[in-house]
């Protein structure tokens, strides 16, 4: 399912389009017709986002890395095969300095601060 995220200029992070498995971020997996903002960010800002096929990616300004959507082949990066409905924390990437992600169908490339 198609779907759309963007990031405004105070880092909060808006989706719309199709939630068939949470890629949205929304805690449900319902579709959109138009743009709401993710809560689940808590007090983190984003700095980037891109959209998989069915999952969603999110670079803080503190370079911390979140998910949503479908994960039953590891798409969220934490270690688990499932499906997260609201951004995920993804712990292990935290070192690693993640200044953007770009993604495709069913994989996500990380990009660092050392290249």
């Amino acid at each position: 399912g198609g779907h759309t995220a963007v990031v405004s200029t105070d880092g909060q992070v808006f989706t719309t389009g199709s939630g068939n498995c949470g890629q949205l971020g929304h805690g449900n997996t319902n579709d959109l017709s138009e743009f709401q903002r993710i809560a689940g960010l808590g007090v983190e800002r984003a700095a980037y986002v891109a959209c998989g096929e069915e999952f969603t990616i999110i670079v803080t300004m503190n370079r911390k890395v979140y998910a949503c959507g479908l994960g039953s082949v590891g798409q969220m990066g934490d270690g688990k095969l499932e499906s997260h409905d609201r951004p995920t924390h993804v712990p292990g990437l935290d070192d690693c300095g993640v200044e953007m992600v770009t993604c495709s169908q069913g994989q996500c490339l990380a990009i660092t601060k050392d290249g």
